[in-house]
């Protein structure tokens, strides 16, 4: 395994495991009433989660630029996004062939068709995957998709991104109608989506973070990808 893939990939792991760690961190807040602090912590977590991501993939052929954006969290966000929605794609897909064909499809067959169906989603390639935006216009690029994605209601919590959570949950503050908004105006139910939606986020991906822990299986699919470009 080169310098690059072993490297990534223990960052990686780490980054996985921490997320996990935040996530039994946020239900125990949960059951302990502590709402605002759970959606907090989830969306940290989420933001661990998509920097886990990134690392994992950057040696795979996503662009190096990446590297630089690894602390910008609409970033994150948007790449943990993208690749739990293909995850989740991936997962109905080839459940429904093991169901028709009764066929067995391991965790590295899952991983490849993962990592490719990745780099072919347009929303992916179109700003992840180029090398001639800039820095800022990736960020701005990104900071648009982000703003469609929720003025689309892709999530409930009034249409807010993930950092707009994680900050009403943390601050106080005073809103543009001259209201104060405290971190308990958040409600239960937007913090449990919040939990939840984290909850989903690792368990969707649980394969790709059981192949990662073989280093050698996991040098087998970077080489399986690069054949296959």
């Amino acid at each position: 395994m080169d310098s690059e893939l072993y490297r990534n990939r223990e960052a990686a792991l780490e980054c996985m495991a921490n997320a996990e760690r935040l996530h039994e961190d946020a239900k125990l807040l949960l059951v302990k009433n502590r709402f605002p602090s759970a959606a907090a912590l989830s969306v940290i977590g989420l933001e661990e989660v998509g920097k886990g991501l990134i690392l994992a993939l950057i040696p795979m052929g996503l662009s190096n630029k990446t590297s630089d954006l690894l602390n910008y969290h609409n970033f994150k966000e948007y790449y943990s996004m993208i690749c739990v929605v293909c995850a989740g794609l991936i997962t109905e897909l080839l459940t429904e062939l093991q169901t028709e064909y009764e066929a067995t499809i391991t965790d590295e067959e899952w991983v490849i068709e993962f990592i490719e169906n990745l780099f072919r989603d347009e929303s992916y390639k179109r700003i992840l995957v180029t090398t001639e935006l800039s820095l800022e216009k990736i960020r701005k690029a990104i900071d648009d998709a982000i703003d469609d994605i929720y003025f689309d209601d892709f999530s409930g919590n009034k249409g807010w991104n993930k950092n707009k959570i994680k900050q009403a949950s943390l601050y106080v503050d005073i809103a543009k109608d001259g209201s104060i908004r405290t971190p308990l105006s958040m409600t239960k139910d937007e913090c449990e989506e919040c939990v939840n939606e984290f909850g989903f986020s690792l368990k969707v991906l649980s394969r790709l973070m059981r192949v990662m822990h073989s280093e050698k299986k996991w040098a087998e699919i970077a080489d399986a990808i690069k054949r296959r470009e």
